[in-house]
């Protein structure tokens, strides 16, 4: 069997002690009640896994044992050779911590009548004692209860910001008694929220326990819990998403007129003027100036491609009279073809390769509202 470090410096400690106060005691009696009382001495805190050694007394108490900030052993009790008591070992007062201190002994027990010390319980751990589990701030998550005075009301919710869809969806409250309540789990740390009591389906009303309100722009109020926090909390386990749109860089690359990698698909269609017809911007260009490395000299970290379906060859009238083509790909006609003009979809695929190997994410327009004939 094998011991643990904290477990051996604990054993080295009582040796250590026991050597110091070995001297036989002159004054042997029955009972430890002749003998004066020694100071007793406490163990400091130990940090990580660490020990405290109770100090030793000749005839009174033994030290206390040093508590561990972090779930480690409890401190060793201090010894008493002529019959004081024992000293205890390293406390938890919220069973968190880890194994408890071994309690003073008292090798002349049997002669002189002293009791030995009592054993530990686990080391203190401020972090998963009275709070919970260690995580930083902004992962950990609270209870929160509701609580409405009960005068007769067939139903009570509550609603409000906190939690999603929470001023449309409410959560219902159960009455214990001559009290609603509802409690709510995984608030955020340090949340801000308002929320309002529905009586009976149709009759909301501010928290009359909590005087803290803000104007709800009906010309009522709305209840407020500021910054909250918890005596005891869990902590938010959702994995991050493999990729965060929020932290992206885009770019629209909007295919017709950004480059022409490809004049053999370049089109135009009669009677519309130069500016309002196909410019021969394809795919290929697009997939030229990925390889070339523009888009990451940018910084840029996904490319929002213009929409690929196959637009109708026609014309069509804008607001200012003039002719257009549909160059901007938002007059699709067949919705499971490319557009000619920009290329195949072999050519789409290998523009898609290109941006996945230089680390570029790709999303395409799509378009419901604008499809032709």
């Amino acid at each position: 069997m094998r011991t643990s470090p904290l477990r051996l410096a604990a054993f080295v400690s009582l040796l250590v002690s026991m050597v110091a106060c070995g001297e036989d005691d002159p004054e042997g009696a029955a009972g430890a009640a002749a003998h004066s009382t020694g100071g007793s001495a406490t163990g400091g805190t130990g940090g990580t896994g660490g020990t405290g050694t109770g100090g030793t007394t000749d005839g009174g108490l033994g030290g206390t044992g040093g508590t561990t900030e972090d779930g480690g052993t409890g401190g060793t009790g201090g010894t008493s050779e002529d019959g004081g008591l024992g000293g205890t070992g390293g406390t938890d007062p919220d069973a968190g911590g880890g194994t408890g201190g071994t309690g003073g002994t008292d090798p002349d027990a049997g002669d002189s009548g002293g009791i030995g010390g009592s054993g530990g319980t686990g080391g203190v751990d401020p972090d998963a004692g009275e709070g919970g589990p260690a995580c930083d701030d902004a992962d950990k998550r609270c209870p929160y209860v509701f609580t409405y005075p009960s005068a007769g009301e067939t139903s009570v919710e509550v609603r409000g910001s906190f939690q999603p869809n929470g001023w449309n969806v409410g959560l219902p409250m159960t009455v214990q008694g001559n009290v609603w309540t509802a409690t709510v789990d995984e608030v955020p740390w340090g949340s801000d929220f308002q929320y309002k009591f529905v009586i009976d389906g149709s009759q909301w009303v501010a928290d009359p326990s909590n005087p803290n309100t803000v104007p709800d722009g009906f010309g009522g109020v709305n209840s407020v819990v500021s910054d909250l926090t918890c005596g005891t909390w869990t902590c938010d386990t959702t994995p991050e998403p493999a990729n965060d749109w929020r932290d992206d860089v885009m770019y629209f690359v909007f295919v017709d007129r950004f480059l022409d990698g490809n004049p053999a698909n370049n089109t135009t269609v009669s009677g519309v003027e130069t500016p309002a017809n196909w410019q021969g911007g394809d795919w290929a260009g697009v997939r030229t100036k990925i390889e070339e490395n523009y888009f990451n000299d940018l910084g840029v970290t996904t490319l929002w491609v213009s929409a690929p379906m196959n637009n109708t060859s026609q014309s069509g009238v804008g607001d200012d009279g003039h002719a257009y083509s549909a160059y901007h790909g938002y007059w699709p006609s067949v919705l499971d073809e490319t557009e000619e003009s920009f290329g195949s979809m072999t050519e789409l695929k290998a523009l898609v390769d290109a941006a996945h190997a230089r680390g570029l994410r790709v999303i395409v327009d799509y378009v419901m509202n604008h499809v032709h004939a």
